[in-house]
């Protein structure tokens, strides 16, 4: 496989910024996580005002995740406390998709021991209509 391993950073997380506009460098991630959380961030329009992460550079393993949160007159939800619920949703898709998994497995192996079978079946019984057409000519 093409997979390219990256040296790890000892930066595990930073905040830059307080209250309700905050970047988080998020360590030894990529694209995979700060994806996820930005499209689960941008779907809590009531808390949300903005959301969006970038990768500095391909061979830095970090991730800049950016969350800015509205501010309705005089209360205003932390950036902190909005990232956290996302990643606590995440968790549970994650954990869901992974059951889900779990189940269809069994039928699968099935499906596919099934699949070979009547693949194995259907090659023999052209190999013997090959010897048969042979014996005739």
């Amino acid at each position: 496989v093409n997979e390219v391993r990256h040296p790890k950073t000892s930066m595990d997380l930073e905040i830059r910024g307080t209250g309700g506009a905050a970047t988080f460098v998020i360590g030894n991630e990529d694209h995979t996580l700060a994806n996820g959380l930005r499209h689960i961030l941008m779907n809590d329009s009531e808390s949300v005002e903005f959301a969006g992460y970038s990768v500095p550079h391909p061979s830095d393993p970090k991730v800049n995740i950016r969350v800015q949160t509205w501010s309705n007159g005089t209360e205003r939800k932390s950036a902190v406390q909005v990232l956290q619920d996302a990643c606590t949703t995440l968790d549970s898709q994650c954990q869901h998709v992974l059951e889900k998994l779990e189940e269809m497995i069994p039928s699968v192996k099935e499906d596919s021991q099934r699949q070979e079978e009547r693949m194995i079946e259907e090659a023999k019984r052209e190999e013997e209509e090959d010897i048969m057409d042979e014996d005739d000519e």
